[in-house]
């Protein structure tokens, strides 16, 4: 019964479905539980009422299989042209058929079908079937086919129509055109190679350049050029009564007191010297900048003059700078004392050698001539040698005689000369003779007993040039810190006894007191007392007799004090002091030998 009851539905179901293939579409939200009627055999509203009331939505089933495809639709707008592709390689250039230079020419072929030909630039067809050049414009002028061209511009811009004869093309004032330039002599025009204008006299124009400033035809120089170089050295200020100078790369204006100190002082191309001890002895004329001296320092011209800047004394010492003579050599025995060499590279005068004894007679003092060089001293003369106790004479000196007398330096500028002075120098005033100043050697006696020999006289003092801007001194400049002073004559030797008595010898004379020669234009500080001296050496003292019957020999004189002078150049004038002779001595009276004569002094404050 259940598998009868269960087919009964099967098949009602299937009669159902077939007929609600034919009813509208159900909505089963809207026509959801309805209960109607059963009416017109619709099983399709029936079922809700049979079934009950609509459950939940199950899940969703699979996909069904796609649809038929639709109509095609319209077509769309044409797209936009895509680029060209590569062009082909080109083909096998054809094969050219050969022609006989004999051949006939055949007949015309028939005419073609007509052909399109593109033509270039350039290139136009004619009424004639022919292809022509077309039109040429630009810097040139031809009409299409003609062969008659006309050049009408350059670089795109347009020449003259009515060009002028004997002229040139020049650019408009705008850049836009050509125009032609006449040649002639008016304004607009332009001159030929062989106008007169080129070659003749005409006042210039314009501005100067070069050495020269300002305008034409008054130009002013303001550089000149070296010759041997190509630096240009510009004109500065000059003003009136000034000297030119290079200075760098300019040419200035210096007065005359700077010209001046060139000449005098120049150019301090040794640099400084800074002292405190030791000697310093000059082998050549120097160039400092600045000198100073102090303490224990000594500088010795041995001949030579020094230029500097500036020379500072203000803490110098007694001898800071000498230019002094030697001492001359007693005497020995029966021998006299040897000669000493002329001071400061032989601008000093030498020493006279001391005479020996003898016992038929003695010598006499030696003698010398020498140049009288205008400055220093008057030499002093040597002593005599004593008697014997005979009562003979000892041997004598020369006497000293001047010829032409003392002169003095004039300013110099140039190198202070050494002692080979000849005629015609500022510094030569003629020969003189004078004795060496040695002394002369003691009478020995007859039967024995030796005369004492002679001293030799000293050399005497030389030069102390100087040339300096600027000197400073003050109270701490010690007295003599400049000197020229001569040196003392040597001493005469005892004379013997053997049998009988022989006389002392003779003394030798001092050295002459030298030349201080300062130039300066300033002097700085306080004055310095006494600070320049050139005195004269003192004489030799005689020697004493061998005995109380015999004479000592006379001392030898002293030498004049030398000159000093000083050249101030801001003032031009110039200061001397001369220095006082030297003494004399007498015979001696007894046994004893007399003292030498004293120097002459000179000295100076600075």
């Amino acid at each position: 019964m259940k598998k009868l009851a269960v087919l009964t539905l099967f098949f009602v179901l299937l009669a159902g479905a077939a007929r609600i293939a034919q009813l509208p579409p159900f909505d089963p939200v809207a026509d959801n539980g309805k209960v109607v009627a059963v009416t017109s055999g619709h099983l399709g509203y029936v079922l809700p009422a049979f079934f009950g009331v609509t459950g939940p939505t199950g899940a969703q089933g699979a996909q069904g299989n796609a649809g038929d495809q639709g109509a095609v639709g319209p077509t769309g707008p044409t797209g936009a042209a895509g680029t060209n592709g590569v062009n082909g390689s080109t083909g096998p250039t054809g094969l050219v058929a050969s022609v006989n230079a004999g051949s006939l020419v055949g007949v015309t072929g028939p005419t073609g079908a007509p052909y399109s030909i593109a033509l270039g630039g350039g290139l136009n067809f004619t009424a004639v079937p022919s292809v022509e050049r077309s039109a040429l414009t630009g810097d040139v002028s031809a009409s299409a086919g003609s062969n008659s061209v006309e050049v009408t511009g350059l670089q795109l811009m347009s020449l003259p129509v009515s060009p002028v004869t004997n002229g040139f093309l020049k650019l408009n004032g705008a850049a836009t055109d050509w125009e032609e330039v006449a040649y002639g002599s008016s304004s607009n025009t332009v001159c030929q190679g062989n106008d007169s204008r080129l070659s003749d006299s005409r006042i210039p124009t314009g501005t100067a350049g070069g050495d020269l400033g300002g305008t034409y035809p008054s130009p002013t120089v303001v550089g000149i050029h070296e010759t041997g170089g190509p630096t240009g050295l510009t004109v500065g200020s000059i003003p009136d009564g000034y000297y030119l100078q290079r200075s760098g790369t300019s040419i200035v204006g210096v007065n005359t007191d700077a010209l001046i100190d060139l000449q005098y002082f120049g150019e301090y191309s040794d640099g400084d010297l800074t002292i405190s001890s030791g000697t310093t002895t000059l082998a050549r004329d120097m160039y400092y900048r600045d000198v100073t001296i102090s303490s224990t320092a000594q500088i010795v011209m041995a001949g030579f003059a020094f230029r500097c800047r500036t020379l500072d004394l203000s803490n110098a010492p007694s001898g800071a700078i000498v230019a002094n003579g030697s001492n001359g050599n007693n005497g020995s025995g029966t021998s006299g004392g040897s000669a000493v060499a002329a001071s400061g590279n032989g601008f000093g005068w030498a020493g006279g050698s001391g005479g020996a004894q003898g016992l038929s007679q003695n010598q006499n003092g030696g003698s010398t001539t020498q140049i009288n060089k205008r400055y220093g001293g008057l030499l002093g003369a040597g002593g005599n040698g004593g008697a014997n106790d005979s009562g003979t004479a000892g041997g004598t000196v020369l006497s000293t005689t001047e010829v032409t007398g003392r002169g003095f330096l004039p300013l110099v500028t140039t190198q202070f000369p050494a002692n080979t002075v000849t005629s015609g120098t500022v510094f030569t005033a003629g020969v003189a003779t004078h004795s060496a100043g040695g002394g002369a050697g003691g009478r020995s006696g007859a039967g024995g007993g030796n005369g004492g020999g002679g001293g030799s006289s000293a050399s005497s003092g030389y030069a102390v040039p100087i040339f300096c801007r600027t000197i400073v001194r003050g109270a701490s400049t010690a007295a003599n810190s400049i000197q020229a002073n001569g040196g003392a004559g040597g001493n005469g030797a005892n004379g013997t006894t053997s049998v009988n008595q022989g006389g002392g010898g003779g003394g030798g004379a001092g050295g002459a007191g030298g030349l201080i020669y300062l130039v300066y234009r300033y002097l700085s500080g306080s004055t310095a007392a006494n600070a320049l001296r050139a005195n004269g050496g003192a004489g030799g003292n005689g020697g004493d007799a061998g005995g109380a019957s015999a004479k000592g020999g006379q001392g030898g004189g002293g030498s004049g004090g030398g000159v000093i002078q000083l050249n101030n150049i801001a003032s031009m004038t110039i200061t001397r002091v001369i220095g006082s002779t030297g003494s004399t001595t007498s015979a001696a009276a007894g046994a004893s030998g007399t003292v030498g004569g004293s120097g002459g002094t000179c000295s100076s404050d600075l």
